[in-house]
């Protein structure tokens, strides 16, 4: 996404109360037990994220070159769906978010981000966020033609 698109962690002195778990789907990812979101940060810093039934904190995709993963912190959904990242095995993950930025503008994410994990040449694991074409709405809020796959939601 464009480089000032970040999300926050929540406040810290909220509290959640446990969610029950749930299912979610994307067809280029397959299927993955997740439960909703506490709290997420994306930016460059490892970001909190529940995979394999699990919320474990991981680092955002390959930003130094120093692994075979792709070069990035986000994959668009046209790209995995196409298979060009089908060699490196991504996995469904949900990035948990509260609010996300982009370009200046302030938006709340209600249940989290798709996104996905890959692990590379050492299986260190890293988490790609996943992009779709904007909706008119968020272009126009953004001025961004992207947006996150959103879970249960649609901004």
């Amino acid at each position: 996404m464009h480089r000032d698109h970040h999300c926050l962690a929540g406040h810290p002195h909220q509290t959640h109360p446990k969610t029950p778990a749930r299912r979610t789907h994307h067809p280029a990812l397959g299927n993955s037990r997740q439960r909703n979101p506490v709290h997420a940060e994306a930016s460059p810093a490892p970001a909190p994220v529940f995979y394999q039934g699990e919320l474990r904190i991981l680092p955002w995709g390959n930003r130094q070159r120093h692994s075979n993963a792709p070069l990035a912190w986000w994959c668009e959904v046209a790209t995995l769906e196409s298979g060009a990242w089908s060699m490196y095995h991504p996995e469904p993950v949900e990035i948990l978010a509260n609010f996300g930025l982009e370009r200046g503008v302030w938006f709340q994410i209600r249940e989290g981000i798709q996104g996905a994990i890959i692990h590379d040449q050492h299986e260190q694991p890293c988490i790609y966020m996943l992009l779709q074409p904007a909706s008119h709405y968020y272009q126009v809020m953004t001025g961004y033609h992207r947006e996150p796959v959103f879970l249960g939601e649609q901004i």
